[in-house]
């Protein structure tokens, strides 16, 4: 294995006679040529121009250089012979393996989204009124056969564009996935929510446009569904007298020095506040109920410092 076999090509680059450092140089060099040069895309009537480093394509030179060492050495030693033979006349091409950078699927996309209808996301949003964006089948890059084409060119380097392959997906929600979210999103505005603390003292009421306002959607898998949801920090304005009503900080034990210098340790004390999970499981659960009202546990917060 101290040099690759005569008549050995790999791709289109003739290897044959050259040992690993030799092999290694000639394919990073053809790499690099290969990369730089420009590589036209097309599907129906569009053509994007890009290149094998834009997408983060090309030849893997180590792996190359490992494929051409091997070549004519494997197989039985008749095998060998007969490929010892063929050489003697013809070359023997070898594939070109290739390397797909991990970015490859968002370089392709950059290039190609301008041109391209992008699939559709399911969701439910909020801008005075609800409004729904329904699923529907989209042509997408057919990504495992463009990286199969893609290796073809390597071996076999032309000008002419490559035809991007494209396949119909369709949606993972139907419209009536979108259809049982819009109606849970309609209960939860029907009118407002009035959060009460457990012990009556205080409440606030949520008005349909804060709840609108609120409302997230997001497509989760496994199930496929459309997921609702409220976002906390769209709700802290309508919550904050509450909070300021109810919640407590949580203080540890600490030294009071009065005016006659006499030095007391004051106790430490639990805090009290609201608990968001809690908090937003609530509102959903009132957005189904008649009184549209449900009660809040304050939570116990324990002092970080001293306790005494």
């Amino acid at each position: 294995r101290g040099e690759v076999l005569r008549g050995i090509v790999l791709g289109d680059v003739a290897l044959g006679g050259l040992d690993e450092s030799q092999a290694r140089a000639r394919l990073a060099k053809r790499r690099n040529e290969l990369a730089a040069a420009p590589l036209v895309l097309e599907w129906d009537d569009e053509k994007v121009t890009t290149s094998g480093r834009d997408l983060g394509f090309g030849l893997d030179v180590e792996r190359g250089v490992q494929v051409a060492l091997d070549a004519g050495r494997t197989g039985s030693m008749f095998a060998r012979f007969g490929d010892f033979c063929s050489r003697l006349f013809r070359e023997t091409h070898v594939t070109a393996p290739t390397r797909t950078g991990a970015h490859f699927s968002d370089a392709l996309r950059a290039v190609t989204a301008p041109h391209l209808e992008l699939p559709v996301v399911p969701s439910i949003g909020f801008d005075g009124e609800l409004h729904a964006v329904y699923p529907r089948e989209t042509r997408v890059i057919d990504e495992p056969a463009l990286v199969r084409l893609l290796a073809e060119r390597l071996d076999a380097p032309a000008s002419d564009p490559v035809v991007v392959p494209l396949e119909t997906r369709a949606p993972e929600l139907t419209r009536a996935d979108v259809d049982a979210a819009l109606e849970k999103a309609r209960a939860l505005i029907a009118a407002p929510v009035t959060l009460v603390t457990e012990d009556g003292a205080h409440e606030v009421k949520l008005s349909p446009a804060t709840l609108g306002e609120a409302l997230t959607s997001e497509v989760k898998a496994a199930p496929p569904r459309l997921e609702l949801g409220l976002a906390k920090e769209r709700l802290d304005k309508a919550l904050r007298p509450l909070r300021a009503a109810a919640e407590k900080p949580a203080l540890s034990a600490r030294f009071s020095v009065d005016a006659q210098q006499v030095i007391t340790v004051l106790p430490s004390e639990r805090g009290l506040r609201l608990d968001d999970d809690a908090l937003l499981a609530a509102i959903w659960s009132a957005s189904s109920s008649k009184e549209r009202r449900c009660s809040l546990k304050l939570r116990i917060d324990e002092p970080s410092g001293l306790t005494v």
